[in-house]
C-alpha cells in the first residue's frame, strides 16, 4: 500500500514544485495556492487511475534521495529554508553522480560485472554504505540521514522494487547531482575571479596611495 502512494506523492510535489517556477516565471503571480491545486491534480484519475501512478508506470521510480532534493529545491525557492546546509548539498551530488556513474553503464550492458545485482546479494555493499553513513553523521553531515531513511525505507518495502539501489540512486537523482556538481563549480569560480579583483583593486588603491604620498 505504501509503495502504491509513494510514487504520486513524489509526484505531487513535482507538479507543485513546477506550477510555483511558472508563477515565478510570469512576475511572481498569484494565488498562492495554485502550486497546492497542481499537487492534488496528480489525483485526477486518467485510464482509471491517479495520473500520478499513470506518469509512474511510463517513466521510473524515485529514490529516496530524489524525495529529499525535490524538498530541498522547495524549501530553497519558495520558503527560504533549504533543507541541506551547501557542504551536505554538495556531499549529496558528489554521492549521486558516483552511483549513477558506476550503476548506469554497467546496468546497460557495459563491462562484464552487474553492479545492479549487488544489491540483492551483496553484503559488502550493505557494510560500505553503514560505515559511510555514519561517517556522514559523525561528521554532522545532514545526508548521513537519508542515507538512513533509504536504508529504513528498503527494510519496510516503501517501494516496489527489491533492490536497495533503487533505493539509493535514480536518473533524475543522478543527473541532477550532476548539474548540481556543475553550479557549485560555477559557483565557486565565480566566487574566486571576485575575490581576485577585489584583492587586486586594493592593491591598486594602495599603489596610488603610496605615489601620491
Amino acid at each position: 500500500m505504501i509503495a502504491w502512494f509513494y510514487p504520486i506523492l513524489l509526484w505531487g510535489l513535482v507538479a507543485s514544485l513546477l506550477v510555483a517556477l511558472a508563477q515565478k516565471c510570469i512576475a511572481d503571480r498569484d494565488p498562492r495556492w495554485l502550486p497546492l491545486f497542481g499537487a492534488a491534480a496528480v489525483l485526477i484519475p486518467f485510464q482509471g487511475i491517479p495520473i500520478g501512478r499513470f506518469l509512474h508506470g511510463l517513466t521510473f521510480g524515485f529514490s529516496l534521495p530524489s524525495f529529499a532534493l525535490i524538498l530541498h529545491v522547495i524549501g530553497s525557492a519558495h520558503i527560504g529554508r533549504p533543507l541541506f546546509s551547501k557542504s551536505a548539498h554538495i556531499t549529496m551530488c558528489v554521492v549521486g553522480t558516483v552511483f549513477g556513474a558506476t550503476l548506469y553503464p554497467t546496468a546497460l550492458g557495459l563491462g562484464t560485472f552487474d553492479i545492479y545485482a549487488l544489491g540483492w546479494t551483496s553484503d559488502k555493499l550493505t557494510m560500505f554504505l553503514i560505515f559511510f553513513t555514519a561517517v556522514l553523521i559523525w561528521t554532522n553531515n545532514t545526508f548521513g540521514y537519508v542515507l538512513i531513511l533509504s536504508a529504513a525505507a528498503w527494510q519496510i518495502g516503501l517501494l516496489e522494487s527489491t533492490n536497495i539501489w533503487d533505493y539509493l540512486v535514480d536518473p533524475v537523482y543522478f543527473l541532477s547531482s550532476i548539474a548540481g556538481l556543475v553550479a557549485h563549480s560555477f559557483d565557486a569560480l565565480t566566487r574566486r575571479r571576485r575575490r581576485r579583483a577585489c584583492t587586486n583593486c586594493t592593491t591598486d588603491f594602495e599603489a596610488q596611495l603610496r605615489t601620491a604620498a
